[in-house]
């Protein structure tokens, strides 16, 4: 096998020039791989305003990345328009695929990112060129409060792609858990998100008035930002030693008109829209404390990012987050509970000083820093391309 072996990241979500926040989650294990790596993106994004297709190459911290911009695919039937759809894409993927190998030579494997709609381009090129694939799955929409939504032909299409996969990478047990109820077979290893741990580095010490931070896509049926927010005014009614910054790249007006007719104190309380990470990463250092009320997750990146700067957090229990959340870092509470996240949140104020800043972020490192996640990618990778014992 070659020293730096030469992979192909392929994803559904990938930053991009008319959404810079798409899917950078995955941006980040493309670095990751990168430290031990030859790492090529490719990705394909759709526009409104174009009428030609645009290719252009980028270079990023090792990550080689080909974005393919082409004009958006309009049909008044929605099956048929998916279906021209897939072609286009399969077209696109191909010839920048048959590009990047003649100016490379060998793609030893491609990394398949969010099953939908990438894995079947993945499993055409797998079976086309014979290159193994392997998925990293992100996406919430496998867990049981979103499931119903599935129809049969996603989730036929999930269990055939899953099925050529070398590996089936989800970020957290609970998504595996919830795949394997669907049915979604599977060779299976759970690999968390990363951090950019320079980046998100230790916090500053304490702060008076004590400071909370919230991170997100401000999206209420999945964030539940209007339950911090009625929590915040009940918690002003007992205390007012408390600042709370809401932060994230979806629409704060609905949020701040709602604010306003809560009556929130505006000297305890701010909400601001889509920041670049360097700024959020800032703002957490800045900040005492991490609060996430959602109503269902994943893995959130958010928690990770704050448990790497040494911030104790309080979480609804959803999803994977108590995976990530104990009583050494933070606090877990029953989704939609107002009364206990005011509670904990003043219990936090009070008794901030029983967490150990430099061991939350010393663990936290331990467990989602670029060189351990890659580290595991490139495991994975050798496992497969390893010929096997008879």
């Amino acid at each position: 096998m070659q020293d730096r072996l030469n992979i192909l990241f392929l994803s559904s979500w990938y930053p991009c020039r008319n959404n810079p926040y798409n899917g950078n989650f995955v941006a980040r294990h493309a670095v990751a791989v990168a430290k031990f790596a030859n790492v090529y993106v490719l990705h394909a994004c759709s526009e409104e305003d174009i009428t030609t297709t645009e290719i252009i190459v980028s270079e990023n911290r090792g990550v080689q990345t080909i974005q393919i911009y082409y004009p958006k695919i309009k049909n008044s039937i929605p099956i048929i328009g998916q279906i021209q759809k897939y072609f286009v894409l399969r077209r696109l993927y191909l010839d920048a695929f048959l590009d990047l190998r003649k100016k490379i030579g060998t793609i030893n494997l491609i990394h398949t990112n969010i099953i939908f709609p990438i894995g079947s381009i993945a499993n055409y090129l797998h079976k086309k060129f014979s290159i193994p694939f392997v998925i990293t799955e992100h996406w919430t929409g496998y867990l049981p409060v979103n499931s119903e939504k599935l129809s049969l032909i996603d989730l036929k299409l999930s269990r055939k792609i899953v099925s050529k996969a070398s590996f089936i990478l989800p970020v957290s047990n609970d998504l595996r858990n919830s795949m394997q109820k669907l049915g979604i077979k599977g060779n299976y290893k759970v690999v968390p998100n990363v951090v950019d741990t320079d980046l998100f580095s230790l916090k500053e010490p304490a702060h008076s008035p004590f400071r909370f931070i919230h991170v997100s896509t401000l999206n209420d049926n999945h964030k539940n930002i209007s339950g911090i927010l009625r929590t915040i005014k009940a918690l002003s009614r007992k205390r007012t030693d408390f600042y709370f910054l809401i932060v994230g790249d979806g629409d704060t007006q609905p949020h701040t008109k709602y604010a306003e007719q809560l009556d929130i104190p505006k000297d305890i309380i701010q909400i601001e829209g889509a920041r670049p990470i360097d700024e959020i990463a800032t703002y957490m250092r800045q900040s005492d404390a991490f609060i996430l009320f959602s109503n269902y997750e994943n893995l959130p990146c958010v928690i990770s990012e704050a448990l790497c700067i040494g911030l104790p957090v309080i979480s609804s229990d959803v999803g994977g987050v108590n995976e990530m959340v104990d009583d050494s870092n933070g606090v877990l509470i029953v989704s939609k509970d107002e009364k206990t996240l005011c509670n904990k949140m003043s219990y936090m104020i009070d008794n901030y000083i029983k967490y150990d800043t430099l061991n939350i972020r010393k663990n936290a490192i331990e467990k989602y820093s670029y060189d351990e996640v890659g580290q595991q990618f490139i495991n994975i990778y050798k496992d497969v391309l390893t010929p096997k014992q008879i």
